[in-house]
């Protein structure tokens, strides 16, 4: 059986979200959404194929540990596991029927804060692999995976000269544990165009190796720094291997046939692979082979942590338990089969022994379903097994392993509960807010047509001048129908929270200036009269439109906010099915329309005047959290 290893380790917020966010687009680019597996559960995917999960924490450090472990082959004379398609991290899928049954486990432990912690991703099959699996690039990606003390970037980005520092603090780290390939560039080559070439050659071994361009500059300081024999020429490419213990006692480079590391020179390896630039360009198929086999070499080499081994070897255990139980699909009554009947438990002989995993005071029967497993099914073994590692020696008798199996049931239902009502309290309170505003709209009509002032005169239709700006946000939602191209989707509850501010009217004034530029863009947008984008339009400002401070806007989330699910999620906002089919859009794109407190206020939009000619405001409130508020 071949292996292929990827272990990293990572410190960004939200991970066990992040986690869960990655297997989730996993099993849906495979073609099974939704049939992510909760912890201790088994289910069956189609005929050869099956998944199952296993977690437990540590009560003593809260540290949480999870194992998925997901089993995809063809039977005898079966059909092809899944259909083509795409796959995390991009590129054609290229299975087929030969290349046998493959698992893939996924094992992580995350500490009792969220953010600290560690992937071990491991994948055996049959037949040798040809790449890493992609599942592993998509979550070092998104945790900021890294080797050693150094970040584990993927692709290939181009280093220029503030970069060259950290690349050779990197060359120089005793914890790093994959090769890096650097490749010299001067004045006469397109970056760009090698940068491209080498993350082709790297693809198959991404996040197994790690690949740089330098360009001209950045190749002059790398050299200027290295001693001579670890200068790369223009075009060339260098492998520098790791000069960990496990690395050298590791397999040869491919390049030279020389052994691996010697003791280093000023903290860099003495022995390294050149690949010259006429190899780089014309044998892109056998180099790619080959840094392949050196990077999965090296992983293979590599030993993994005591405290890494042992976790993991804990949760296969669970999911071995997993597996042996039926799957959720199995357990279900046959029809017509009464489901109390199944339940009832009826003593065993003595002379039948204790099921692994369960707990039974002395001197107690156990109770046993018709089918011969103890109540609650895999669930309930699944318990029994966390409980024998945190109880160890202590016993619990089945009717506590039953109460907890219900209690975890319960609690559970009543979290899904929750988030449903919680969705609902949001729809409901927007259609209210429409509803007041139709009300307010059809009740102008009417005073209108009877010739008699309304109760609520919202003042004139949104001009041109300040001074008509609405003094409340209460004021400012009931006119904002009036406001041509901009559409509030969102919920108003945030906005009128902030009428309690004692700097609420400041806020409301910055944010209708802001609604009338955007409504002044969308309005140039359409006739042809003003730029692309809402950063370009208030950067050039077309004569006669209303703008608003350029400094106090941000077309994009940093990074880290966008990537990080407790970030992004709440910047996840409702849009109309006719602009994205969930009903709902990241909207990065924000203006500043408060300051100088916790409050902060923002006011985020989606520009969508590219397709309906509309500017949608999801969002008016208080700062959402990101890595400064969280």
């Amino acid at each position: 059986m071949h292996q292929c290893p990827i272990y990293f380790r990572f410190d960004v917020p939200g991970a066990l979200a992040i986690i869960d966010r990655a297997l989730g687009d996993w099993f849906a680019e495979a073609g099974w959404e939704g049939r992510v597996p909760a912890p201790g559960e088994r289910v069956t995917l189609d005929a050869a194929s099956h998944a199952a999960r296993a977690g437990r924490v540590d009560r003593g450090s809260g540290r949480r540990a999870g194992r998925i472990t997901l089993t995809r082959g063809t039977e005898a004379g079966g059909a092809p596991e899944r259909k083509p398609g795409p796959v995390p991290g991009g590129g054609p899928r290229t299975d087929t029927p030969a290349d046998g049954p493959r698992t893939t486990s996924i094992t992580y432990e995350v500490d009792r804060f969220g953010r600290h912690g560690w992937v071990l991703v491991r994948e055996c099959s049959e037949a040798p692999p040809t790449r890493a699996p992609r599942v592993a690039a998509a979550l070092a990606a998104e945790l900021g995976a890294r080797d050693g003390a150094h970040p584990l970037t993927t692709g290939v980005p181009i280093a220029q000269r503030p970069d060259v520092p950290e690349l050779l603090d990197a060359l120089r780290d005793p914890g790093r544990a994959r090769p890096v390939l650097v490749v010299g560039t001067d004045h006469g080559f397109p970056v760009r165009r090698l940068a491209d070439l080498v993350a082709s050659l790297t693809a198959d071994a991404e996040t197994l190796l790690v690949a740089r361009v330098l360009d001209a500059p950045a190749t002059a300081q790398f050299n200027e720094a290295v001693p001579a024999a670890l200068r790369i020429g223009p075009g060339t490419g260098a492998v520098f291997p790791p000069s960990t213990p496990a690395a050298a006692d590791g397999p040869a480079v491919p390049e030279d046939g020389a052994p691996a590391p010697d003791p280093t020179e000023a903290g860099f390896p003495v022995h390294h692979s050149v690949i010259g630039a006429d190899r780089l360009v014309s044998d892109e198929y056998g180099l790619r082979r080959e840094l392949w086999h050196l990077a999965l070499r090296y992983a293979l080499a590599a030993a993994l942590p005591p405290a890494v081994e042992e976790a993991d070897a804990q949760l296969s255990s669970l999911i071995d338990r997993c597996r042996e139980a039926p799957s959720a699909a199995e357990a279900r009554p046959a029809p017509g089969e009464s489901t109390t009947a199944s339940d009832d438990s009826a003593p065993t002989p003595d002379s039948v022994p204790p099921k692994p995993g369960a707990h039974v005071a002395p001197g107690h029967t156990i109770p046993r379903t018709r089918s011969g497993g103890l109540p609650g099914g895999p669930l309930g073994s699944l318990l029994g097994d966390i409980l024998e590692d945190v109880l160890g020696d202590r016993a619990i008798d089945t009717d506590s392993l039953e109460s907890l199996r219900i209690v975890a049931r319960r609690g559970l239902r009543r979290t899904r509960e929750h988030r449903r009502d919680r969705d609902e309290i949001r729809r409901l309170r927007h259609e209210l807010a429409t509803a007041h505003r139709a009300l307010d709209a059809a009740q102008r009509i009417i005073d209108d047509l009877r010739g008699t002032p309304g109760p609520a005169a919202p003042g004139p239709m949104p001009g041109t001048q300040d001074s008509a700006a609405p003094d409340t946000f209460a004021e400012l939602l009931d006119r904002l129908d009036g406001i041509p191209h901009v559409r509030f989707t969102g919920d108003p509850q945030p906005a009128l929270r902030l009428d309690r501010q004692s700097n609420a009217r400041g806020y409301v004034h910055k944010t209708w200036k802001a609604l009338l530029a955007l409504s002044d863009y969308a309005e140039s947008r359409t006739t042809g009269t003003g730029p692309p984008g809402v950063h370009n339009y208030l950067t050039q400002t077309p004569p006669g439109c209303r703008g608003f401070s350029v400094h106090d806007h941000a077309a994009v989330e940093s990074d880290t906010t966008t990537r990080a699910a407790a970030f992004r999620e709440p910047r996840v906002l409702p849009v109309p099915e006719s602009v994205h089919p969930d009903g709902a859009i990241f909207m990065g794109g924000h203006f500043r329309v408060g300051g100088g407190s916790t409050v902060s206020p923002r006011l985020h939009y989606y520009d969508d005047t590219g397709c309906s000619g509309t500017v949608y405001v999801g969002y008016i409130g208080a700062h959402l959290p990101n890595q400064s508020t969280n």
